[in-house]
């Protein structure tokens, strides 16, 4: 059944109320073959600046990238002429470098976040870097847990591609702040969702009395030195370290402490398997409606 939610810019137009018209229906999409999904959809028949017609948010797919610091320093952080920019990436646009406001003294992670947001919102204004971009316009920074939490405004139906929904933080300028914040070694949704785990097996079997420290294997390009691999035949499992891989051969650290027989498999080791995605942002649907609305909001000209 289809909400009608009243929407105002309090501030500016505290007397003019616009109407986005919020809706969830079972659908079947072209391609699905039949299968049918619930779709969150939001409209509006007010307009942006310029009587510009705002389209539609439709929601099939509840994506929505994200980057998250890593936690190690939670706070309160020191933002001043040594440190206070920063380069953010949303739904796989340019990165963006922001400068976030100094402050005499540390401030709270909330604090932060706040200012974040702002930033890049402020990109999407008329005449900056983003003009009009929702992932940019919607943007939402968080602080929670000890993390920073940022969400690209714009939904999609893929974590990875270059239609993605992301959010990707990369090291600034001269002046970068993004390592004190928490975002060296740091994920995102772009990253998990891309990453590709590769394996192998063996050729011939592993015999661990030898002592060897290579194994013979199909395709050795799969691994490289600096990298690690597990190995399984279903009953044991152990893991070791590449030195070197040439000529379907893979040389590690130390020897194997079980026999491997021919077929056994060796994956090399990645931080997530590609069947998995990144945990939606969205914990519900009210979530999800809330979102769409946001959307349509920021694009109302309350005039």
């Amino acid at each position: 059944m289809a909400v009608n939610v009243n929407v105002y810019d309090i501030f500016a137009y505290p007397d003019e109320s616009r109407t986005i018209t919020v809706d969830c229906k079972q659908v079947i999409p072209l391609g699905a073959y039949g299968d049918e999904k619930w779709v969150v959809t939001a409209t509006t028949t007010a307009t942006a600046s310029g009587s510009a017609v705002i389209q539609d948010i439709i929601m099939s797919d509840l994506v929505l990238g994200w980057a998250k610091s890593n936690g190690i320093n939670q706070g309160p952080y020191t933002i001043n002429a040594s440190q206070y920019k920063m380069k953010v990436s949303l739904s796989k646009s340019a990165a963006r470098e922001i400068s976030l406001t100094q402050h005499a003294t540390s401030v709270p992670g909330a604090t932060v976040a706040a200012d974040m947001q702002t930033k890049l919102q402020e990109l999407s204004i008329t005449g900056a870097l983003e003009a009009g971009n929702l992932a940019f316009k919607n943007a939402v920074v968080e602080f929670d847990g000890g993390k920073f939490i940022i969400k690209s405004g714009a939904t999609a139906s893929s974590y990875s591609g270059s239609t993605a929904s992301s959010a990707v933080v990369s090291v600034g300028s001269t002046y970068d702040v993004s390592a004190h914040l928490g975002f060296f070694a740091s994920t995102n949704s772009y990253d998990i969702a891309a990453t590709s785990v590769e394996e192998t097996y063996l050729t011939y079997g592993y015999v661990a009395v030898s002592g060897s420290t290579y194994i013979d294997v199909e395709d050795e390009s799969v691994v490289a030195a600096g990298e690690c691999f597990g190995i399984t035949d279903g009953t044991n499992t152990e893991y070791r370290y590449v030195s070197s891989a040439a000529a379907n051969k893979i040389n590690f650290n130390v020897a194997m402490s079980n026999n491997y027989a021919a077929y056994s498999r060796v994956q090399v080791l990645r931080l997530q398997d590609p069947d998995s995605e990144p945990v939606s942002v969205f914990v519900s649907v009210d979530d999800a409606v809330r979102h769409a609305i946001a959307s349509l909001a920021n694009q109302i000209d309350f005039s």
